[in-house]
C-alpha cells in the first residue's frame, strides 16, 4: 500500500478568519522569528486556532492500552497528525509508522497507531519543544493537555522522557529504553485516536484525503 505524502489537506483546518467579519486571535509565541524556512507560520498559526474554536467538552485522557495484536496497517488519524506535523515543520520528517509483526518487543507500531516524527535534538529541538507544548498545554477552558486529547495521544517519547496522559499528573518522567530518542519524537495514540474517532477528527476529518488512492 503506496501512502501519498504531502503538505496537509486543507480540509482538516478551519477556514482561516475573514478579519472584516470574525475576531481574529494572533498567536504570539515566536512572531519574532516569522516566517522561517523551518516551520509555516500560517499552519501553525491555524492548529493554534483551531484549538481554541473548541468548546469547554473534550475527550477523557487515554488508558494505557498496549499493542495486542499484528495488524501494521498506517491507520488514519495516525497519517492525518503526520501530515498536520509534517505540514507546520515541513524541514523535519517521518521515521514511518508501522512495524513488522515479527519485530521484536511490544510496539503500537504493530497496529499502525504509532508514528515517529524525525527531529534532532541538536539542531531542531525548539521545533520539537514548540509542538509538545502546544499539546500539553491547557486550552482556553482550562482543559489539561487540551491538543493531546483531542488527538488521542496516549504518551511520547522524546529525549530520553516519557510522558503519558494516563500519568500526567506525573509529567515528563526518565525513560530507560534501549533508544534515547534524541532523533525523533514517538508519538502513541489510542485505538479512537489512531482511528480518527477524537474530537479532533469529529470536526475537521481524518478521511480518504491522507489515504492511498
Amino acid at each position: 500500500m503506496r501512502i501519498r505524502r504531502g503538505p496537509v489537506p486543507r480540509r482538516h483546518l478551519p477556514p482561516r478568519p475573514n478579519p472584516a467579519t470574525e475576531e481574529v486571535i494572533i498567536s504570539t509565541a515566536g512572531t519574532t522569528t516569522w516566517p522561517r524556512p523551518d516551520r509555516r507560520a500560517d499552519t501553525v498559526e491555524d492548529l493554534a486556532a483551531a484549538l481554541r474554536g473548541f468548546g469547554p467538552g473534550i475527550d477523557d485522557p487515554a488508558d494505557y492500552d498496549p499493542q495486542t495484536t499484528t495488524t501494521p496497517v498506517p491507520q488514519p488519524g495516525v497519517l492525518a497528525f503526520r501530515d498536520l506535523v509534517l505540514g507546520a515543520f515541513p524541514s523535519t520528517g517521518s521515521l514511518g509508522i508501522v512495524r513488522p509483526a515479527d519485530a521484536p518487543g511490544r510496539s503500537e507500531h504493530k497496529e499502525g497507531r504509532a508514528w515517529d516524527w524525525k527531529v534532532c535534538r541538536g539542531t531542531q529541538g525548539e521545533l520539537a519543544d514548540e509542538l509538545l507544548s502546544w499539546l500539553l498545554a491547557a486550552d482556553r477552558h482550562g482543559n489539561p493537555f487540551a491538543a493531546a486529547r483531542r488527538f488521542g495521544i496516549m504518551y511520547l517519547i522524546w529525549d530520553s522522557r516519557i510522558w503519558a496522559a494516563y500519568a500526567a499528573d506525573q509529567g515528563w518522567r526518565p525513560y530507560a529504553g534501549p533508544h534515547p530518542h534524541t532523533d525523533h519524537v514517538h508519538f502513541s495514540f489510542s485505538r479512537p485516536g489512531a482511528r480518527g474517532e477524537t474530537s479532533w477528527w469529529s470536526r475537521f476529518g481524518a478521511d480518504e484525503a491522507c489515504l492511498p488512492g
